[in-house]
């Protein structure tokens, strides 16, 4: 097995930006899968959107902020989500309608998930992944990849056996900064180790996992 690269567990994931392939001869025909079952998802979904009614219109909850993302439905009833460069982790109650700051600074939190136990997740711009303990205090799990610093992990899906899979593009991470040479697709294991699942894209982002 090639070691930049790991698919024994099938992930769908995108990308911003033009792709590139350090191996073209292997990593293309991956790409074009890909790149093919994103097409006939998006379709099926607008096939449905199409036979279905609509839930309601779009409603403004909550603004002033500077750059939203990683909204996160709590299982106590509240959203969570980041805001990217003021380093906030907020919460919003739909029984107030009140926003408030639940954990600052986030280290320019993005992605927002949870283990199968209800432990919490966050992708930090500020090169690393955390776990939200139970006094809201973010616990590195991840923070370096063959002895190198991540860019700035993006976005976390959680597989229903708890394996971990983020993105790591260089959004949130200066040149002088930046370390590892590739944007990839990481996998932290049960044991903590981090595997790199796949390395071709330059800016990949939100990524998701299928039913079966």
């Amino acid at each position: 097995m090639d070691p930049k690269r790991d698919l024994s567990n099938p992930v769908l994931f995108y990308q911003i930006g033009a792709h590139t392939s350090p191996n073209p001869e292997v990593m293309r025909p991956i790409s074009i899968t890909l790149t093919s079952l994103l097409i006939s998802l998006l379709f099926l979904n607008l096939a449905y959107a199409q036979e279905s009614e609509l839930v309601g219109e779009p409603e403004l909850i909550a603004d002033g902020f500077q750059f939203t993302e990683g909204p996160y439905w709590h299982p106590d009833g509240f959203l969570i989500f980041s805001d990217i460069p003021a380093s906030i982790i907020y919460k919003w109650s739909p029984e107030s309608g009140e926003t408030e700051s639940w954990i600052e600074p986030s280290g320019n939190s993005n992605g927002i998930s949870a283990r199968p136990d209800g432990t919490m997740l966050v992708a930090q711009h500020a090169g690393r992944v955390s776990e939200i303990d139970e006094n809201r205090e973010l616990v590195p799990i991840a923070e370096e990849f063959d002895g190198k610093r991540l860019n700035s992990p993006n976005d976390i899906a959680v597989r229903s056996d708890g394996l971990i899979y983020f993105t790591d593009p260089p959004f949130g991470v200066s040149d002088d900064d930046r370390e590892l040479d590739i944007s990839g697709v990481f996998r932290i294991d049960s044991d903590g180790s981090i595997t790199l699942v796949y390395y071709v894209f330059n800016l990949p982002n939100a990524h998701v996992f299928t039913p079966d």
